[in-house]
């Protein structure tokens, strides 16, 4: 019948990691986009319109 006693309780854990080739690369576009967000703004000061042609 019956199969008593305590159920028993399991734990799975996988871990995964990614290729180094891949972290380095990670890690250097993340210090890149970093180095480019400490730069002050810099707004557009050059012609808003085009010059008209001679058409």
């Amino acid at each position: 019948m019956g199969g008593g006693g305590t159920p028993s309780n399991t734990t799975t854990t996988t871990k995964t990691e990614l290729p180094a080739w891949l972290s380095n690369a990670y890690t250097s576009f993340f210090n890149q986009t970093n180095a480019v967000n400490a730069k002050p703004y810099q707004s557009y000061s050059g012609d808003l319109t085009a010059a008209p042609t001679a058409d």
